[in-house]
């Protein structure tokens, strides 16, 4: 079973605040040492100072999706109702034979617009899959899954981390200049 949440502690006091992320063992965790909530099946802590919370990853998803359909939509509203644009004879068509959804930012002030909304994407999907890494870890630790799919893992998160911050490169390479180049973000 999937737990529903990560949990952390937010520790404050006088002398300033930290955040200790996933603070306990995957053994109390898994176990829920103490007090712990059957619903999720993660501990509650119960220390002075310290409020506990759930981290939703998958909430994290779903707000990236969320995002990424508002930048495309914003995009689609910019570039054919607002600018008018002919997506007939397109670089991309020349290239690729078809357009994809990014023939939508690829015309200023649209590709300007889905350049601020961009962050809003990037931000919860890197989070979401540092979250999703951290819960595959602690799977790992509690005997749940097999080595070779931690392993797998391991060897694809700095991967895709990686290719979601390379993602933002279709806002700077225009499809006019370098078709290739402006697609390479679609990996």
């Amino acid at each position: 079973c999937w737990p529903k949440a990560l949990i952390g502690s937010f520790r404050s006091n006088q002398w300033g605040a930290g955040l200790e992320a996933l603070g306990q063992s995957s053994s109390a965790r898994a176990g829920l040492g103490e007090g712990g909530d059957p619903e999720t099946m993660l501990p509650v802590s119960t220390h002075a100072g310290v409020v506990d919370f759930k981290v939703h990853a998958e909430l994290l998803r779903v707000i990236t999706y969320a995002m990424f359909w508002l930048m495309v939509l914003v995009s689609i509203f910019m570039t054919t109702v607002v600018m008018k644009q002919d997506l007939t004879d397109t670089p991309l068509v020349e290239v690729l034979g078809y357009n994809n959804i990014c023939v939508y930012w690829d015309y200023s002030p649209a590709r300007e617009i889905a350049a601020l909304i961009y962050p809003f994407v990037e931000l919860p999907l890197i989070g979401y899959l540092i979250l999703n890494y951290l819960e595959v870890r602690e799977f790992w630790h509690a005997g749940r899954i097999s080595n070779g799919l931690y392993r797998f893992t391991q060897f694809i998160f700095p991967i895709k981390l990686v290719l979601a911050v390379l993602f933002r490169m279709i806002f700077v390479i225009e499809a006019f200049q370098n078709v290739r180049g402006h697609t390479v973000g679609f990996l």
